[in-house]
């Protein structure tokens, strides 16, 4: 009774004052009035009206043949052949991997048409061995695990085979002996819980998504609603401490790893980085992976410049280099950015370096002058220039070393307890 819904159609049609009727077998699940379904399309369909047996109904439970009047939908959205289904429940899938039951020894065709419920689709048949085929639709399907259909041969029109559904989610056959490869894995899967561990073997899936297959989940997920093998999850890690070393090497400059990036890298949910960063031996902190211990320093080139810099800044300790002397010197943003990070420099505004303790000498200077003092006043004081003065001042203000007065003027703060 709890099944998910999937309805084909079998016929559709309008009643006047009524809206969209369409007539179809119920063979897994419970329908009821004011359900939400929906189209192939994801279109929400909701359900206003049931009869079974020429009788309306509030619900109905499988097997049941149904009529229902449908809200939200024109005839035209839900032909004959054309589903309704409970939301999210299930994949649709234009391409899939099945086991044959060929009712000849004639061999195949490419072209056929699969019939399954009320559905009639073309597809093209690749075989993988002499029992299992892939198949492509020209339309995606809602199938899983299990569906059973026929192949119809147009041209001979005669059933060509009968069909169960393996996989709904096949990996692409593109390297040289992949179709053979695959057809030795299909004649492996005697059941769902083999399909499952294909799908795991190639990577993680979420529990939702087996469930939309018609897949069983085993054990218990990796994080949240994450399934995959055990080498699969060490496969990842290994992936992942090697994408963290390139990225240390190629941005040298750079803090860390950003999770993002490596989640980009991986091709995996971000939510799994900071788990599979501890398999990798790795520190995730911040949204930023490095390993662990790690102490962040500068290149050997970025050092000498920040070295030579902080001896000018050490002569006129609020003389801020301009824009042509940290050209010289090869200090870019990224530059400067990088130095702050490792507590070399302090930026008090874009292109404006001091040494780190510049607002402590900054302070220890205007202390001394008559309070309150002026812009000039401090930055006579302190022997430098207006464009450095004003944002050193905004920047004591903003920590809560010094205000402004209700003239303009600046005094200094007693150092918070």
């Amino acid at each position: 009774p709890t099944a998910p819904i999937r309805l084909w159609a079998d016929r559709s049609f309008t009643i006047h004052g009524a809206g969209t009727v369409i007539t179809a077998t119920l063979g897994a699940g419970t329908i009821k009035v004011g359900d939400e379904l929906q189209n192939t399309e994801g279109r929400p369909v909701r359900v206003r009206g049931i009869e079974a047996l020429g009788e309306p109904r509030d619900q109905v439970k499988a097997t049941a043949r149904v009529a229902l009047n449908l809200r939200g939908v024109d005839r035209s959205d839900v032909p004959r052949g054309w589903p309704l289904l409970t939301p999210a429940a299930w994949r649709m899938a234009d391409t899939i991997d099945v086991e044959l039951r060929p009712t000849s020894s004639t061999p195949l065709p490419e072209r056929l048409i699969m019939h399954i419920g009320t559905a009639a689709v073309p597809c093209r048949l690749r075989p993988l061995g002499s029992e299992h085929a892939r198949l492509r639709f020209d339309r995606p399907l809602p199938l899983r695990y299990g569906d059973r259909a026929v192949l119809r041969d147009p041209g001979r029109r005669r059933i060509a085979a009968g069909l169960i559904v393996l996989d709904v989610a096949p990996p692409p056959l593109t390297r040289r002996g992949a179709a053979r490869s695959r057809a030795a894995e299909l004649s492996g899967m005697q059941t769902a819980g083999d399909v499952t561990s294909d799908h795991l073997r190639r990577g993680l899936c979420r529990g939702t998504d087996l469930a939309a297959m018609g897949l069983p989940t085993p054990g218990t997920p990796r994080h949240g609603d994450w399934w995959t093998t055990d080498e699969r999850w060490a496969e990842y890690a290994a992936d992942l401490a090697k994408a963290e070393r390139h990225h240390r090497t190629s941005h040298p400059l750079e803090p860390g790893m950003p999770v993002a990036a490596a989640a980009r890298r991986l091709g995996i949910d971000p939510a799994l980085i900071p788990e599979l960063a501890r398999e990798a031996a790795l520190t995730c902190e911040s949204g930023l992976l490095t390993p662990p211990g790690h102490a962040p320093g500068l290149p050997e080139a970025l050092e000498k410049a920040v070295q030579q810099l902080e001896r000018d800044l050490a002569a006129a300790p609020f003389g801020a280099p301009n824009a042509d002397r940290l050209a010289e010197l090869g200090l870019g943003n990224t530059e400067l950015a990088a130095a702050e990070r490792v507590g070399r420099l302090l930026r008090i505004a874009p292109g404006i370096v001091l040494l780190p303790d510049a607002d402590r000498r900054a302070l220890d200077v205007l202390t001394t002058l008559p309070q309150p003092f002026t812009l000039s006043d401090a930055r006579q004081a302190m022997g430098t220039t207006r464009r450095v003065a004003v944002p050193l001042l905004e920047l004591l203000a903003a920590r809560g070393l010094t205000r402004r007065t209700e003239d303009g003027e600046h005094e200094t703060l007693p150092p918070p307890d």
